[in-house]
Formats: C-alpha cells, sequence, structure tokens
C-alpha cells in the first residue's frame, strides 16, 4: 500500500524522523527546523511562533526535545520544552506513518515555584500580556509556487478583492507575486509540481482575530513564501484576568492543528492511465429500473453488451453509479439490489474486469440504519441545502438523504457494512463521492463544533477522527484486494489521500468553460493539484458534456497536456475515443516512459495558445498536442529536440508530414489535440 515504518535518529536534543521519503528535523525551533520531501528542502528557515509578549517580540532559546516511549511503525510521540522570560512553551507532535503530524502547542506562565518560596516572592515577576501569536512558516520560493485551500473564499489577492462569481477557481491556483489574505481555512497547501506542505486547523476555537478577513496570510517575499497563521491577535480571552499574581497562576492555553508533507506515497504501476468507465448501471424511468450492463452502450448502434463493448475496448474497472442500490447508501441491501449486485460482479468477473460500486455521504430514511439515532449521525451545517437534499433531487423507491458526520457512530456502521458486503458479494473496491471531503460539522450530540461566548455554534473539521475511520477503511478494503476511488468536488484531503487510491474530480472547472466566462484552465489551477504527483495519488477529470456546446473531445482537450485524462461515462463515442487514446499511451508504454509536462520541456512553439507535452523512450516520443482554448489556433509551428525517421496520427492512424526530420505544421479549431507518435 506504499506506506512504511516511522523511524527517528536521535542526534542528541535533536532528532531525524522519517516515514517513507520525507525527513522532519526537530531541533532549536518548534515542531520542525527542516522538511525534506524527496530531494527538496520544504522550509527556507525554521518553523517559528512569533509574537509578542511582556511588550517584548518573542524568542524562543534553549529547546529541550524528547521522544516518548510509546512509539511504534505506525506512529511516534515527541514532546518540546522551553521558554521566554515567565512564558513556558511545550509542544507535543506525533509523526504517523503516513507522514501526517498531530501537533499540539501548550503555554503556561511559570508562576509560583520553589525557587520562589524559598527565595525573595510568590508572584511573577512581570505582567504576563500575550499580544499576539503567529505560527509562521518560511518556504522555499521554488517550493511554494502553487497553493490550496479548504473551504473555497479567498479575501484579497496582492490587495485586491476577489469576485464571487470566480471564487471556486481561488481554491487552488499559483502563489500570487505579493499576497494571499484568507479567512480561517480547515486546509492550507503550498507546493510545487513535485511536492508540498499541507496544515489543517480542525477548529477557529481559542484563535482571536483582529480581521476576521486576515485569519491566513500567504506572503511572497524576497527570498521566501510565509505561511503566516494568526493564533492570537490579542490576549487570549481566558488570560484577560490577570489576578492579582500579574498572570501567574493562569491555566494553559492550547492549540492544535496537524501538517503534512507530500507525496503522501509512492506513484506506483501506471499512474496516468486508469482504464475505468463510469455508467449509470442502473437507469430510473416512469416504468421502473432498467439494469444496463447487458444492454448496447447508448450511442453504439448495435446489439453489443455495454460490458462486451467496455471489455473489447479495454476497460479494466467499472464504477456503477448511485442507483444500482435501492436504498441510497445503505449497506441493507434488499433482495432486488442484492440480485443486481451478484449479477454485476458476474459480469465483470467473468470478463476479467473489475466492478466498483458507488457509496456517498448521505444516510438514506428508507434504510433500517436511518433509526432513532440519525440526529447523532447528522452533518449539521449552517445552510439547510445540506440538511437534506434539494427537492429536486428525487429517488424511487421514494426517500430521503441526510448528510452524515464520520465522527459519528455511524463510521462504525460504515465499516462493518464496507467489509460484510466485500466478504458477501466480492466486488473489487469502493467509489466514494464526497465521503473523504473535510466538512465543518455543528453538530454538537457527537462531539462537533462548539458554543462561543455569545452562545454561537460553530463548526469544527473532524479531521482525525475521519483520518482513524479512513485508515481503517482502507485496510478493509486493501487488504482484499480492492481499491478505494474518491470524488471530492474540488477538494483534495491532504490528511486522507494515503489512505485513497484514486481521485476522480473537476466538476467544478467547466461550468466556467461552458459557460465562456473562462477561455481556459488556469494553468496554476491544474497544476497545483490536478495532475497527483505532488500528492502521491493521480485524479482522472469528471466530464459532463453537453454536446454540441461541450463535448468528451473538447473537455479532455483541456487537461491531456498535464498527462491528465478524462473518465468516460454513459456513452459509446466517450470509451471509443479514450481507448484510442488508451492505445496510444500504451504503445510507448508510458508506465516507463519520461514525461516532460508542457511546463517543462524542450518543445519550440512559434504560437503560444498551445500545450505540447511528451513521453520519451529510447525509440520514439509520443507527443500531445493540444488546444486547450475556446478560440482556433492559427498556423502554428511545433520543433521537436532531435531528429526523427517517421511520424503518425494515433488517433486516426494517418502518417503526418515532418519538416527538417523534427517539426510539425499544426492548425487547430477551438478545444482540440492530436497525439502524434514520432520514432527515433
Amino acid at each position: 500500500n506504499g506506506l512504511t515504518p516511522v523511524k527517528s535518529i536521535d542526534k542528541g536534543n535533536a532528532y531525524d524522523v522519517s516515514v517513507w521519503n520525507r525527513t522532519y528535523t526537530i531541533s532549536q525551533s518548534p515542531f520542525f527546523s527542516s522538511i525534506v520531501t524527496g530531494n527538496e528542502q520544504a522550509l527556507y528557515s525554521p518553523i517559528r511562533l512569533a509574537g509578542k509578549c511582556f511588550g517584548k517580540d518573542i524568542v524562543w532559546e534553549n529547546f529541550e526535545n524528547y521522544e516518548m516511549t510509546e512509539g511504534n511503525d505506525k506512529e511516534i510521540t515527541f514532546v518540546q520544552a522551553t521558554k521566554f522570560r515567565e512564558l513556558i512553551l511545550n509542544t507535543s507532535f506525533t509523526v504517523f506513518y503516513d507522514g501526517l503530524v498531530k501537533c499540539s502547542i501548550k503555554l503556561t506562565p511559570e508562576g509560583y515555584h520553589y525557587g520562589r518560596i524559598y527565595g525573595r516572592n510568590t508572584t511573577q515577576e512581570e505582567l504576563l500580556n500575550l499580544e499576539k501569536l503567529y505560527l509562521e512558516i518560511p518556504l522555499n520560493k521554488d517550493f511554494a509556487k502553487f497553493y490550496h485551500i479548504n473551504p473555497e473564499g479567498v479575501t484579497a489577492v496582492d490587495g485586491k478583492p476577489v469576485e464571487k462569481d470566480v471564487m471556486s477557481l481561488k481554491t487552488m491556483d499559483f502563489v500570487p507575486s505579493d499576497s494571499l489574505t484568507l479567512p480561517f481555512k480547515h486546509t492550507v497547501y503550498l507546493g510545487n509540481d513535485t511536492a508540498g506542505l499541507g496544515v489543517f486547523f480542525e477548529s477557529d476555537e481559542g484563535l482571536k482575530f483582529e480581521d476576521a478577513k486576515k485569519a491566513v496570510e500567504i506572503l511572497n517575499e524576497d527570498d521566501c513564501v510565509i505561511l503566516r497563521i494568526h493564533l492570537l491577535d490579542s490576549e487570549h480571552d481566558k488570560w484577560l484576568d490577570k489576578g492579582e499574581f500579574n498572570g501567574g497562576f493562569l491555566h494553559p492555553i492550547t492549540f492544535e492543528f496537524g501538517m503534512q508533507a507530500t507525496p503522501v506515497k509512492p506513484i506506483t504501476g501506471n499512474p496516468y492511465v486508469q482504464k475505468a468507465f463510469h455508467t449509470h448501471g442502473v437507469f430510473e424511468t416512469l416504468e421502473g429500473r432498467q439494469f444496463l450492463l447487458d444492454k448496447p452502450l447508448d450511442g453504439s448502434n448495435t446489439e453489443e453488451s455495454m460490458i462486451d463493448e467496455l471489455h473489447r475496448q479495454g476497460v479494466e474497472y467499472v464504477y456503477v453509479h448511485e442507483r444500482w442500490n435501492d436504498l441510497q447508501n445503505s449497506f441493507y441491501l434488499t433482495k432486488n439490489t442484492a440480485e443486481r449486485l451478484k449479477y454485476m460482479v458476474k459480469l465483470a468477473h467473468d470478463r476479467g474486469m473489475k466492478i466498483i460500486p458507488y457509496f456517498g455521504f448521505e444516510i438514506s430514511s428508507l434504510s433500517p440504519e436511518f433509526d432513532k439515532n440519525f440526529m447523532d449521525y447528522k452533518l449539521k451545517r449552517n445552510q439547510f441545502y445540506y440538511d437534506f437534499m434539494t427537492p429536486s433531487y428525487v429517488r424511487t423507491p421514494h426517500q430521503r438523504d441526510l448528510s452524515i458526520c464520520y465522527k459519528s457512530s455511524y463510521s462504525e456502521i460504515f465499516l462493518k457494512g464496507v467489509e460484510k458486503l466485500m466478504d458477501e458479494y466480492g466486488f473489487d473496491g469502493i467509489y466514494l463521492d464526497g465521503t473523504y471531503s473535510i466538512d465543518a460539522c455543528q453538530n454538537l450530540n457527537h462531539g462537533c463544533g462548539y458554543v462561543d461566548k455569545d452562545g454561537v455554534v460553530h463548526g469544527t473539521a473532524p479531521i482525525f477522527a475521519k483520518r482513524d475511520t479512513f485508515e481503517k477503511l482502507y485496510e478493509i478494503v486493501n487488504s482484499r484486494g480492492g481499491i478505494i476511488n474518491i470524488h471530492t468536488n474540488n477538494n483534495f484531503p491532504i490528511p486522507f489521500l494515503a489512505f485513497a487510491d484514486s481521485i476522480w474530480d473537476g466538476e467544478v472547472i467547466q461550468p466556467y468553460l461552458i459557460s465562456g466566462k473562462l477561455d481556459s484552465i488556469p494553468e496554476g489551477h491544474f497544476r497545483s493539484v490536478y495532475t497527483g504527483r505532488p500528492l502521491g495519488i493521480f485524479a482522472n477529470v469528471i466530464t459532463y458534456v453537453n454536446p454540441p456546446t461541450w463535448t468528451f473531445h473538447q473537455a479532455l482537450s483541456t487537461i491531456i497536456a498535464y498527462g491528465v485524462l478524462s473518465r468516460p461515462q454513459n456513452y459509446h463515442d466517450q470509451i471509443e475515443e479514450m481507448a484510442q487514446v488508451w492505445r496510444a499511451f500504451d504503445d510507448i508504454d508510458v508506465e516507463k516512459a519520461t514525461f516532460k509536462p508542457c511546463y517543462d520541456n524542450d518543445v519550440k512553439i512559434s504560437n503560444d495558445k498551445l500545450k505540447v507535452s511528451y513521453f520519451e523512450n529510447e525509440k520514439a516520443i509520443l507527443a500531445i498536442i493540444a488546444n486547450a482554448y475556446n478560440s482556433p489556433s492559427g498556423k502554428t509551428e511545433i520543433t521537436f529536440n532531435g531528429k526523427f525517421k517517421s511520424g503518425v496520427n494515433k488517433m486516426t492512424g494517418e502518417k503526418v508530414e515532418l519538416l527538417n526530420g523534427n517539426t510539425l505544421n499544426i492548425q487547430f479549431e477551438n478545444f482540440d489535440y492530436l497525439l502524434i507518435k514520432l520514432d527515433k
């Protein structure tokens, strides 16, 4: 599964803690003085807790570092101790085998101690006044090229407010030239094309912001990029009353968060191609439910069944959407559903294919699982939409669905249900829609949310509880030879990614292209996480077609130059085109070839509207040439490094003319692409 034991090396009041390709160094700074992932140093300088106390800038010195005895292959815990004047800092943090680090900051006054009892007084000499406290992570500029945040919402880019109608796009992009200011976020991720670092907060409880729109800052300095998270912009509410001992007897205040360097695990096998097809499997009509896998695929105009066509085209994984199950997302099956599931599994397995059924993030009112405890299971947000699905979402049999939170006791029902169904029916994994998303929940019944001093309930994101659930889920599915495919709606959940195998996403960006609000996908938006390389888990992109305005071919043209593919679904023309792409990729054996992406190669292009990438081996290159824009390219000259004997269009089989043994003349309409193999 790509996860390896966590190990530490004692270096004398310092430690190197290693997890697969990442090493965290603990020395004379809070948490880490160095984070190396692969061969890249993430940190420009040590992580710091900056601020002001006793009217002075805080300077922490003389850290004492200790490893705890309870460590094992899956986790090791460390503690640190130091002080500034009469303010004690204690940190504790656990490094897990997927690279996630669970961190705790504890601040307490030195106050009353034996030296003072037998000395000259029993009071703290200076007035304790912790005015400001920031967590600051200085990152190397080459490392921090992109950002990704959750939930969406950006206050300002380089000091300019962000328009609401492009807010979803600003969930991820290039780090701005000057600054990015954000309200509180549960996730902030910074990285480049090969690695990254995520920081996670479950809650803003105890944090105190002077300006709620400026809780998080990403500052692009001359020599580094600083991620600054405001912990306190003024005195903590619990420390306002100092008492008669200048604050010496105040109780500790604590802050908890997580961080994780990426990629979270090695990419194995063929990272570019999962030969998968997504289908309704079962379609609802006014007359009832129609099973589709043994019927001709929509648009095929033949008598060949869907499953046979998919098999002929090389599909290895068939993802079956939600309607296969009479009871939405239930682990209790009707007899009809059980028979359908057995039949689906047999159809696939008889052809050497794998079947992956859908489960979502809801519980159905029709299910026996929807019992008197449903209010405890509920994912409670402040928007009604997320309480029950909207009235436009109608299913048969008649039922309603309630979003659930995996910090609740439902997580045990979920895990036992997956285990039971995999053992009884033998399907080959699960497709999870929304389950892995990082969502804030206000349900006090199961321990989410908190109530502020004014009686207002705030949501919290149960990141660590969900991680525990998904770790157990991964063990269940992986031990049975299955895979976990997740759809998270533009939310790439770094703390959970080690416990998944593939991602299906990208629906958020397409309405901008279909409506004409965007001429192309912003490069920073896509490179930040969608390529999968900096994360350790690859993505396929959802394509919702709307011919002739928006076709599968056009959608694929916007992403294919990044080495990322769309996942075909429901229609004959999509699998027919995708199979051609798969055959072209297989022909050059992309798993063993070197990928040279459009943003980092030696191809010369006379028109910067085209994106050109290529896979290369000793005998040939497979060039991916795409017009990812909603306008014609015009005539374009493309020159490759080296000389080639011949070229062929892998989509049509036709030979292509090469000028001087290395140059192509190409002209595209809007949203178009070609795959051309050039033999050396």
